[in-house]
């Protein structure tokens, strides 16, 4: 591969320059691509497996060493949190993704029990925010699973995580 590369997918084209993005993380929104997320990194191409609820659970309920280990100890989240700004994302490897990018996209919550977005007890509820727009992560290390997705603000992004807990995942 050189340093610029296209991929081209259904028409659509699309060019990233490797010597300037160590991660780039591209969605084909405009194309009408479902379910097709491209991760670059070290000039690979990976395809995101997207996850039912089912294989959501199966994830989530998968060996995990007993405690964090050293490089995720520093994620303690049973609920939505901004990722750390000294935390390395590098740690953790994408599983899947909750998108479906061939649905309109949801920015209802999902609250019966007087929860909100940042409590610890919030449902998993995979059509509605943020679930919608989450990838389930791992730590390369102990195997612990995250979610994780980025909010979009005006002048801002921010990098949220929450852990992966089978407990809070609802039909």
């Amino acid at each position: 591969m050189n340093a610029s590369t296209t991929f081209s997918h259904l028409n659509v084209l699309i060019e990233i320059n490797l010597l300037k993005y160590d991660h780039a993380d591209r969605m084909l929104e405009s194309s009408g691509v479902a379910a097709y997320r491209f991760f670059i990194k070290k000039e690979s191409t990976y395809v995101i497996k997207q996850l039912n609820r089912d294989q959501l659970l199966e994830v989530a309920k998968s060996p995990k060493t007993l405690e964090s280990c050293s490089e995720c100890a520093s994620l303690s989240c049973p609920g939505w949190v901004s990722v750390p700004g000294y935390f390395d994302l590098a740690q953790l490897k994408v599983v899947g993704t909750l998108r479906t990018e061939s649905t309109e996209q949801s920015w209802d919550e999902y609250h019966p029990h007087g929860t909100h977005l940042w409590s610890e007890a919030a449902p998993i509820a995979l059509q509605h925010h943020p679930y919608n727009r989450a990838d389930v992560l791992e730590c390369v290390c102990c195997k612990r699973t995250f979610l994780h997705y980025t909010e979009y603000g005006g002048y801002y992004l921010d990098e949220r995580i929450r852990e992966l807990n089978p407990m809070l995942i609802i039909k």
